[in-house]
């Protein structure tokens, strides 16, 4: 129950609004929420496959094989790995906008992370 909440209740109505709002409000000069909530829009199908390929199975292994002492690391790792999904994804690099734009991680993206080491 609370799996199927998290997943398909409190992502799709709160975290990504949320997300995409700030977003909006960091990145823009004029921050515009109809044009934020416009853009989740236009990503939700995106973002969900994404999000659910890595927390589904993710939550799936730590409720049937971690043991109770490594599921708040096994958790926090996923964020970790969620994050720069989700950054990569959509972070906003506008100079690399279409090479960034996908539902997971390509060589573009670790191409761009390589970049921003460099500089």
């Amino acid at each position: 129950g609370q799996v199927f909440l998290d997943q398909f209740v409190h992502h799709p109505l709160l975290y990504f609004p949320v997300f995409y709002a700030t977003r909006e409000a960091v990145m823009s000069e004029k921050p515009d929420l109809v044009k934020a909530m416009t853009t989740y829009k236009d990503n939700m199908k995106e973002d969900l496959a994404a999000l659910w390929k890595v927390w589904v199975p993710s939550t799936f292994v730590n409720f049937a094989f971690m043991p109770m002492w490594a599921r708040i690391p096994w958790v926090a790792g996923t964020s970790l790995l969620w994050t720069c999904i989700l950054s990569a994804m959509r972070g906003g690099d506008v100079s690399h906008k279409s090479d960034i734009e996908a539902p997971f991680p390509t060589g573009t993206t670790f191409t761009l992370v390589k970049e921003g080491l460099d500089e």
